[in-house]
This record gives structure tokens, sequence and C-alpha cells, in this order.
């Protein structure tokens, strides 16, 4: 009985123990790839005596590994019955697109310069909002993404850009807990409805290979605020700052496949964005 009770015990204190190692590693874990309350102060002061202000939150920079992706599937077949289903359709190919039209609405298919990407227009829209408050719009273009992208991957807002008479809604792809920003859906409601829209999904296969170390996010910023002022002076606002996949290349012309590495994508109020490579810190412009 004694020794039974004994190892109990000894169960109970090893379970305590691994439970207290576990704990120690993840908070070590969180330490490392997320920035402290007095880095974010540093990097905040920083960037206002340099007429630069963030207005969004800094991402953690937890490793991550290579995205595979693949060609754009040919979804032509598919969204011009989902779009137009029994209407009398005009049909005309030129040098670089396919475009599709009725009286009221057009889907054009890129050919050339970005295979995949597709381009939607309405005169007379038949995606209207109930009214022109922001929950009803939201839907309407929640409802618009589905068919766009035939309901394939799970796509959220990222960004909102308000107009006088208009507003753009900017959906990117999250797979497995990741965005793509190579992966997007653009739409612009006008006070009669949607009228103009664009996107295009690469398909994501996988990750592959081991985690590899990202550069914390205010170096990143860091990094931008050194080039941003190489040539610009005047005030600037960063809205959005986040953290997923995108590609150099504008298209996978003769290629299967290839994996895509994680950015820092940092909007500015002007509309302007820049992509910082997370693994080397590289800073381009699409």
């Amino acid at each position: 009985m004694n020794m039974q009770k004994m190892l109990n015990s000894f169960i109970m204190i090893f379970l305590i123990i691994n439970i207290g190692l576990f704990l120690f590693l993840y908070q070590r874990e969180v330490t490392r790839h997320t920035l402290s309350s007095e880095r974010i102060l540093q990097l905040e002061n920083i960037l206002e005596k340099n007429d630069i202000y963030l207005l969004d939150h800094l991402p953690d920079f937890y490793p991550k590994s290579k995205l595979r992706i693949s060609m754009p599937a040919d979804i032509e077949k598919e969204l011009v019955e989902g779009f137009f289903q029994n209407e009398e359709v005009r049909f005309t190919i030129s040098a670089n697109a396919h475009t599709h039209e009725t009286s009221k609405e057009r889907l054009t298919f890129d050919q050339v310069n970005e295979k995949g990407r597709v381009f939607y227009g309405s005169s007379e829209p038949t995606f209207v909002p109930k009214n022109l408050l922001e929950h009803e719009k939201s839907k309407t273009a929640n409802d618009f993404v589905k068919v766009m992208t035939l309901d394939k991957g799970k796509y959220e807002l990222t960004d909102q850009r308000d107009g006088d008479n208009f507003s753009i809604y900017y959906y990117n792809e999250r797979f497995l807990g990741e965005l793509i920003f190579s992966n997007e859906t653009i739409v612009r409601i006008d006070e009669e409805g949607i009228t103009e829209a664009r996107a295009i999904r690469y398909v994501p296969q996988g990750f592959v290979g081991s985690p590899i170390e990202l550069f914390p996010a205010d170096e990143a910023l860091y990094k931008f605020m050194s080039y941003i002022r190489s040539f610009e002076d005047t005030t600037l606002t960063i809205t959005d700052l986040d953290l997923g996949y995108a590609m150099r290349q504008s298209t996978l012309e003769n290629v299967i496949w290839m994996e895509i590495e994680p950015y820092y994508r940092i909007k500015l109020s002007t509309g302007q964005t820049y992509f910082i490579n997370a693994y080397t810190n590289e800073i381009y412009r699409p």
C-alpha cells in the first residue's frame, strides 16, 4: 500500500515537472517571437520622428515553412455558367483574353499577362445590397466572393477603402491558418451595387521543408522606413501590416508548381502597397 502511494506521488511529481517544463518552453518561444511593449514603443517613437505613423498591430514572427502552389485552375466554364446560367452570352476571343458578356455583365479571362486572373464588370449590377449600411454592403461583397471563387478556398476581408460614393473590399485566402496575398478577390461596390471586381487563385498544395526563422516585424518596418525616406519626404500613415505568402513572379508560365515565401505586407493610407520578405528582409513593390 505504501509502495503504491509512493508510486502515485512520483507520477504526480513527474507530471508537474513536465507541465512546468512545457509552460517554460512555450513562454520562451512566445518571448522569442513576439515583440515586447518596449520594442514596440521604441519603434513607434522612431517612426514618428521620421513622420511615419503606424495604425495597425505588429504580427508575431514564428518560423514558417515555404508554401507550394500551382497554376490557377481553369474555371472559365464553371464561372460563366455560375454567373450567367441560362442567359444569352456573347463570347469573343482576342490576343490577350476570353470575354463572355450579356447585356448587363461581363467576365474577362486573362490569357497572357496573368493567366488565371478574372475581371468582372456590370453596367446594371445584379449583386445589390438592400441598403447602403456597412453590414449590408459587406454581406453583398461576401456573397459575391463566394460566386467569384466558386467557393473554393476560405477568403477573409483584409482591407477596405472608401471613396465618396463607393467602397472597395479586399479579400485574401487563408490556407491552414496562413494568409496568401497572391490569392485575392477585390470588389467595388457603388451606390447601385457591385460594378467591378477582379480575382485570381493559385492552388495551394501544402507547406514544404522545415520552418525558417523570420525577421521581426520591427526590423521589417525599419527597413521600410529607410527605403521610403530615400525618395519620399511627406507624412506617411501605415494603415495595415500583416504577414502572409506572396510570389515575386507575376506568372507561373511553363511551371507546374513553385514554392513561395512569407512576406510582410505594408499598406499606406495613400493606397500604396509594399512587401518585405520575412526571410531576407528585402523590400519590393509589385
